[in-house]
């Protein structure tokens, strides 16, 4: 009955009735025609509007119901509802969008709310044919463009099959999800949601992981790894261990080996023995025919030990 009172609503407010072009039967979830999605959308806005519930119900009593404020979402696109193309085509989805922006309660990513002045003034002063029109008529009187959240939730848009409507936004084809390179939309796999854009290139702003790419919607596959470093270790002891320098975006070493002066003359100078991976000494640094002297630090030359005398013979 209210849906009924609702045509008669936009009968007395239009100077003339908008073009027709429901088939029959219609029904709620369906494409029908954009001036059918119109007519009967604003009568079964009417309807919830009035009852100030987003539930509209069949006789008898209210058995059978549907839920404009969720059921007529994106998310539940194909196979319940009729969505690409023509989404506002579709009479539930012009109803569920126009509730939307009356209502003030967060649905989905729209918390968009509009009050009933605007809804009645484009129907009465605009006289829109269809809801493309109706949109048109909202953006010319310069309100604002948040209205086209609860639009793209119910799909109430000229939804072509070019562009993927996710997130309440509308995207091209090929288009990645803001923030994340690593979804697309791809509209040959899906037109209500994300594909995951396998092997495009990203960055995670490390630079010891190398090159990055997206895997699984992530950007988490990389040209190095845990076993396939980027700074491998040389196998030098001496440099001590090779490590990827993130801060300063290069392979360095640490923990080298301090091969420190033993305080010993007389082995030597001490240095890093690459060949038996520890430190070691020179060994005895002075020359033959003298001695190191440890005490005082120096080499000193071996005195003569012959004593014979060859002159002490007795005649």
């Amino acid at each position: 009955m209210v849906h009924e009172m609702g045509h008669n609503v936009m009968n007395n407010a239009y100077d003339s009735w908008p073009p027709h072009d429901c088939p029959s039967p219609h029904y709620i979830n369906r494409t029908s025609g954009h001036y059918c999605g119109w007519t009967e959308g604003w009568a079964n806005v009417f309807a919830i509007l009035t009852n100030d519930d987003p539930n509209y119900c069949w006789p008898p009593s209210g058995t059978s119901c549907v839920d404009l404020d969720s059921d007529s979402s994106y998310t539940n696109c194909e196979p319940s509802w009729d969505c690409f193309p023509d989404g506002y085509q579709v009479e539930g989805h012009v109803a569920g969008a126009i509730w939307d922006i009356y209502d003030s309660s967060k649905d989905l990513c729209e918390n968009f709310s509009a009050g009933y002045d605007e809804i009645w003034q484009i129907l009465e002063d605009d006289q829109p044919d269809d809801f493309l029109e109706w949109r048109a008529e909202w953006n010319s009187h310069g309100w604002s463009s948040s209205v086209s959240r609860p639009i793209y939730q119910n799909v109430a848009y000229d939804s072509d099959t070019s562009s993927c409507c996710v997130d309440c936004g509308l995207f091209s084809d090929g288009a990645t999800e803001p923030g994340n390179v690593c979804n697309a939309c791809d509209t040959s796999n899906s037109l209500n949601s994300w594909t995951e854009n396998n092997g495009a290139s990203c960055n995670d702003q490390l630079w010891c992981n190398g090159k990055d790419y997206c895997l699984h919607g992530w950007c988490q596959d990389h040209e190095y790894s845990s076993s396939d470093p980027r700074c491998p270790d040389n196998n030098s002891w001496c440099d001590g261990e090779d490590y990827c320098n993130e801060q300063a975006d290069k392979c360095d070493q640490r923990d080298e080996p301090e091969c420190e002066d033993d305080g010993l003359f007389c082995n030597g100078e001490e240095f890093c023995d690459e060949d038996r991976d520890r430190c070691s000494s020179t060994g005895d640094p002075c020359p033959s025919n003298t001695t190191c002297n440890e005490q005082e630090d120096n080499c000193e030359d071996n005195d003569d030990d012959d004593d014979t005398d060859d002159d002490d013979d007795d005649n």
